[in-house]
């Protein structure tokens, strides 16, 4: 078995890789030999085809210099997946090979002296959730979630949840905190479940931040 590093070198992908056929195709194909090869009944991917469209798309781009987001006043920036996922702060190896904190934005803000007041949102569920495979870094009991678009399937695997964890979040917070300190943080509940009663308000308390809920469905409307 390829060490995490090892792994890492042969299917990290970026998006200048999109820009040149060769490099693309080479990296998703050694993504295809390490993670797929089995047996599924998920519709199989044409994945030349795919790739000639990815290839296409990428480049009828114009790609701006960052500059430009020195033209606004607001601007968001969007994390990805969750903080105990990072690549330097998770788990190894199940770990997504990016930084999953605030560190690229913050790090992009200061550079460039976009602006001075950052507010970072910690957007979570009211329960603890984890795909397939990897620990779930939790005490807390075993919950059943009703998730229409986060069912059993071939590449994922099973989707599990605990109650929330007050502590686990707390470690979170502080692993971000090594990049934003100097931030106001606020902690947005984001989901198409209820969020426990009390639970806001403990939350707030255990961690001195502000703490809201936010259902996207009522925003739509």
């Amino acid at each position: 078995m390829p060490s995490f590093k090892e792994r890492l070198g042969a299917t990290g992908k970026n998006v200048l890789d999109a820009l040149n056929y060769q490099v693309l195709k080479e990296k998703v194909y050694n993504i295809g030999r390490y993670y797929y090869d089995f047996k599924s009944n998920s519709p199989v991917v044409k994945l030349d085809e795919w790739l000639d469209g990815i290839y296409k798309m990428a480049n009828s781009f114009e790609i701006e210099e960052e500059w430009i987001l020195g033209q606004y006043n607001d601007i968001v920036f969007e994390g990805s997946q969750g903080i105990l996922l990072d690549q330097k702060h998770g788990v190894m190896p199940f770990c997504t090979p990016s930084y999953t904190t605030s560190k690229n934005a913050i790090e992009m803000i200061d550079k460039m002296s976009l602006i001075d007041d950052i507010m970072v949102n910690y957007v979570c569920r009211p329960y603890i959730t984890r795909h397939g495979n990897g620990p779930l870094l939790t005490s807390t009991p075993i919950i059943e979630v009703e998730d229409s678009n986060n069912q059993w399937n071939d590449f994922q695997k099973s989707f599990r949840a605990c109650k929330f964890d007050i502590d686990l979040l707390i470690h979170s917070l502080r692993i971000d905190k090594i990049y934003s300190e100097h931030c106001d943080h606020q902690i947005v509940f984001s989901h198409g479940v209820d969020v426990p009663h009390g639970l806001m308000e403990e939350v707030t308390e255990k961690t001195g931040y502000e703490c809201t809920s936010f259902e996207f469905e009522h925003w739509l409307k």
